[in-house]
């Protein structure tokens, strides 16, 4: 089995989400230990900007082992030193020092950074019939930008700028569409260089986006 660490979000005013745009959004664990800190040897790299030095050099640590009586790999969280008041399992506290067995969509809070366990069972083949009925369906697209952002087609946002002459900057913009990682707005201030006037359309990552600040 393989698995993986997905940010859910930052639990943070929309002022202060500049400051994380460098922030790792997936993870997949490939190692039998990774860490997770602020420290720059650490395997996820994190560090709290709303509370400095709340993240700790080696904050927790995520295991791989062998389940008991099985052959499959399970994964345990590991909390390091005195950081149980920074790190929370679905709601709860991480009592103790042991490690605690994670389960798939085991949501984990370490300070502001909330990231979700998926663990994926092997692939299996499946009969033709099932795979026919599934390409017949229609897809539905629930966005991680739209659900977890509460970002709306038509809403007004802010991005931020990255090319040369405009970094750092914040410009207004509307949603028109999202994807998996990145959304796709229409700037009210730039138009193409095609010279025809139309307003300037481009993808850009959720993390590089935040709610029109009142004034």
């Amino acid at each position: 089995m393989s698995a993986s660490l997905k940010l859910l979000r930052i639990d943070v005013p929309d002022e202060d989400r500049y400051n994380y745009v460098d922030v790792p959004t997936h993870f997949d664990i490939v190692k039998d230990r990774i860490s997770v800190g602020r420290a720059t040897t650490s395997d996820i790299v994190l560090d709290s900007k709303s509370v400095p030095m709340s993240v700790s050099r080696t904050h927790l640590l995520v295991v791989k082992t062998k389940a008991k009586g099985t052959k499959h790999n399970q994964f345990t969280l590991e909390v390091c030193g005195r950081n149980e008041d920074h790190v929370k399992l679905n709601g709860e506290r991480v009592e103790g020092s042991g490690p605690v067995v994670l389960s798939s969509g085991d949501v984990i809070n370490l300070c502001e950074y909330v990231y979700e366990f998926q663990q994926r069972a092997p692939k299996r083949g499946r009969p033709k019939s099932e795979i026919a009925e599934k390409r017949n369906k229609p897809r539905q697209k629930v966005t991680r930008a739209i659900k977890e952002f509460k970002w709306k087609v038509g809403q007004e946002v802010e991005v931020l700028a990255l090319e040369i002459g405009f970094r750092g900057g914040w410009f207004p913009a509307v949603v028109l569409s999202a994807g998996a990682k990145k959304m796709q707005v229409e700037y009210t201030q730039f138009i193409k260089d095609d010279q025809q006037g139309e307003p300037l359309r481009e993808w850009v990552p959720y993390t590089y986006m935040c709610s029109v600040w009142l004034l």
